[in-house]
């Protein structure tokens, strides 16, 4: 049940910072920063609300099964990417598409 908890919180958080387009990790994600990113902030502060979060995450829980590392985070929005891959796919089948991309160039005329 804790490990189900702590790796939906994980989701959760890998989603909405992922939507917001905000970066996950900090300079410094060690216990005592001031400031350890937004992923483990937003751990932190569902900790401090929810007595059933803060039971099970960061140092009250073991080592290995915390779902917080940068490993964990990159392994979610893969997954999550390929989702919105396959529904892409799905709903485009054989139709033809393109993509157009804007490009800018700076001072030194290079895009």
């Amino acid at each position: 049940m804790q490990n189900q908890l702590l790796l939906k919180t994980s989701i959760e958080y890998v989603k909405w910072l992922a939507m917001q387009r905000c970066a996950f990790r900090g300079n410094d994600e060690s216990i005592n920063s001031a400031n350890c990113g937004n992923f483990i902030e937003m751990v932190m502060l569902q900790a401090r609300v929810n007595k059933d979060i803060v039971e099970v995450v960061l140092h009250n829980t073991v080592q290995n099964a915390k779902y917080t590392s940068p490993k964990i985070q990159q392994e979610l929005l893969k997954i999550l990417a390929d989702s919105v891959r396959d529904k892409i796919s799905v709903e485009i089948r054989d139709a033809k598409f393109c993509i157009i991309v804007d490009e800018a160039v700076d001072e030194s005329n290079k895009e």
